[in-house]
């Protein structure tokens, strides 16, 4: 009998030691750090800075980045991050440290080109049958080859009427149909700030 009271108390002995020496782990079992989540909007042409954002920031925890460089700031804005750079972030709240996340920052404004955005923009919706296309482009605007598209965007009209802007001489293009979307008018503005790249 007193054999098995010894195993008792030894075992609950250990167990004790255990728990002692394990509670903080036991803790962070139960209340997880989260992972930082991280919404990430890319320079543009509107935004020319873009940002980086902890969207589950929380103040009361500690985010520690690698390579080192970045800090958060208290709303949870990331700055000092380099460019073109892979980034492991791990959150800590109370000696719980969660699951590493990554984030990369692109940040490289991307440029539209005649070929590869533009030329589409006005071939749906411009350069049509009886609009701007040659040989007989209404206004004198065609827009319907690189050159004279780059000609006529350049001196601000084409920009106005697609934007709707009421000017002497503009007129709300297209006629007759729904203004173009803001994500293209976009995309013809950013083309033309940056000198209309064929």
């Amino acid at each position: 009998m007193s054999k098995y009271c010894k195993g008792v108390v030894f075992i609950v002995f250990i167990n004790l030691l255990a728990c002692s020496t394990n509670e903080e782990q036991l803790d962070c079992e139960v209340f997880k750090t989260p992972k930082p989540i991280f919404s990430i909007i890319d320079a543009s042409c509107t935004d020319s800075i873009g940002s980086v954002v902890i969207s589950n920031y929380d103040n009361s925890t500690t985010y520690s980045f690698y390579p080192s460089g970045p800090v958060v700031s208290s709303v949870g804005i990331v700055r000092g991050y380099l460019i073109k750079t892979t980034y492991n972030v791990a959150a800590e709240k109370s000696k719980c440290i969660s699951d590493t996340a990554t984030f990369f920052v692109r940040h490289d404004v991307i440029i539209p080109t005649f070929n590869n955005e533009v030329s589409a923009i006005f071939r749906a919706s411009c350069a049509t049958l009886g609009c701007h296309i040659s040989p007989f482009p209404a206004s004198n605007i065609d827009l319907s080859t690189y050159v004279t598209a780059k000609s006529a965007s350049l001196n601000r009209t084409v920009l106005q009427s697609i934007k709707h802007v009421p000017s002497i001489g503009v007129t709300s293009m297209p006629p007759d149909a729904p203004k173009l979307s803001n994500e293209l008018i976009n995309i013809v503005e950013c083309w033309i700030q940056n000198g209309a790249p064929e």
